[in-house]
């Protein structure tokens, strides 16, 4: 029975040895690659998270762009005109002309003319001046010039310049200018 009882007990310890492989192998190996892979997953996770993290703090402060942009729509409306101001504008143009000993022979707003660019933003047109003066070559550089100077941005949409017709005066040019400025509606 000693003999029987040795048997057994390698047989137990076989057994026991197997179960604890099996169980092993079936069981632990399976949820420890499983909790690996998991580990993994979750480091990559946090790698992204950090770079989401960096790239939004990064990106500047919505509400603090509204206002800058809101306070240069502000700035450049206290710079436009609304059209009330045509006259004064054309005042403007005229006031130079004289300054610079300049022939005036017409200064008139052209409400034929429409603004064909479609991106003004709300609440601003586009208006038109056609000019007809007679001048050297020289005040005509000199009128462009003060255009420039004025509070009003002025765009030359067209310029004609013809040799002066006139009797006796050899150097004179007949110019015609269409100018365009923008304006609160």
């Amino acid at each position: 029975m000693k003999d029987f009882q040795g048997k057994e007990i390698v047989v137990v310890i076989g057994v026991s040895v197997f179960a604890i492989f099996g169980a092993y192998y079936l069981l632990y190996l399976p949820k420890q690659n499983e909790i690996s892979r998991m580990q993994k997953e979750i480091r990559k996770l946090h790698k992204e998270v950090e770079v989401i993290e960096e790239m939004v703090g990064r990106v500047p402060d919505p509400k603090k762009g509204i206002q800058v942009i809101q306070e240069r729509l502000q700035k450049l409306k206290e710079k436009a005109t609304d059209k009330e101001q045509i006259p004064r504008i054309m005042q403007q143009l005229f006031q130079k002309t004289a300054e610079l000993n300049i022939e005036v022979t017409s200064i008139n707003p052209r409400n034929d003319i429409k603004a064909t660019s479609a991106n003004l933003p709300e609440g601003v047109s586009k208006v038109f001046f056609e000019i007809k003066i007679r001048c050297s070559y020289k005040s005509l550089v000199n009128y462009i010039d003060a255009l420039n100077k004025l509070s009003l941005l002025f765009t030359i949409e067209d310029l004609s310049v013809v040799k002066s017709k006139v009797e006796g005066v050899s150097e004179n040019l007949d110019v015609t200018l269409l100018l365009s400025t923008y304006v609160m509606a």
